[in-house]
């Protein structure tokens, strides 16, 4: 049994295709756009070959940490994880399947960030195929809009502004202001996956439809280009669970995130 650090995506692609829908996240980090911030760690018995895999994300401050796996590959993933611990920062933001956020408390103050769900857009024909409001892409001359957006509803919002290179966010203006807006966390036509994010309407427009017009021209968008959308959502954000239900998205799986801090 060994850690092992892997640079081949072919590799790495075919222990994640196993399960797209837990592993979505990771598979959209292959892509070119994001690959180069990643780093990858695996957890090799003979048996089985890869057991467990995690992966390291450079691209926001903290790193960002994914460790998700199928429950009977728990241990496997607590043994990855107790040996990666030398080469963590000193801070990061993880993202934990069910039972393992305590693996590294010995190492770690742990802030728990709250139980979260994967879902999945297993029911396309619910979203709805026009907008009665004038939804549009954005790009990068909208970044002070959407930053101003972000910052008054949206404050702890961690945005990427190489995001809007992909062709994948999408606004809602009124009188010249925008009012809603919906992305991407990730974004890979090579690997078929899309990760819907940073979606946020402004609080003094909510609860008028906005963003459920928003979301559905994003997904219509990238049904061109990807077979399989999801997203990750906090598990008691009753309001937004409702919304992607309504518009054909289901529950995959549940896991955990945490900030993490070096004692």
């Amino acid at each position: 049994m060994s850690l092992t650090k892997l640079h081949d995506r072919t590799q790495i692609a075919a222990f994640l295709q196993q399960d797209p829908p837990l592993y979505l996240y990771s598979l959209g980090d292959l892509d070119d756009f994001f690959f180069p911030l990643t780093q990858w760690y695996a957890w090799r018995t003979p048996s089985m070959g890869t057991a467990a895999l995690a992966m390291l994300y450079a691209g926001f401050q903290p790193h960002i940490l994914h460790a998700i796996c199928p429950a009977e590959n728990l241990p496997a993933m607590r043994l990855l994880l107790e040996e990666l611990y030398p080469v963590l920062p000193a801070q990061i933001y993880a993202h934990f399947s069910p039972g393992l956020q305590d693996t590294l408390k010995s190492h770690f103050q742990i802030y728990p960030e709250g139980r979260h769900w994967k879902m999945t857009l297993t029911r396309p024909e619910l979203l709805p195929t026009t907008a009665a409001n004038q939804v549009r892409k954005l790009s990068s001359g909208d970044l002070p809009a959407l930053g101003q957006l972000y910052q008054h509803s949206y404050p702890n919002n961690d945005f990427d502004t190489r995001l809007l290179e992909t062709g994948q966010y999408f606004g809602l203006y009124l009188q010249g202001k925008l009012v809603c807006s919906a992305g991407i966390h990730v974004y890979s036509p090579q690997y078929g996956v899309a990760a819907i994010g940073n979606v946020v309407t402004h609080r003094d427009y909510r609860s008028r439809g906005y963003a459920r017009e928003t979301v559905a021209v994003l997904c219509r968008s990238l049904q061109q280009t990807v077979s399989l959308i999801g997203l990750n959502v906090k598990a008691d954000n009753h309001p937004a669970i409702h919304l992607y239900q309504g518009l054909g998205f289901t529950y995959s799986v549940e896991y955990d995130e945490c900030t993490l801090v070096k004692t």
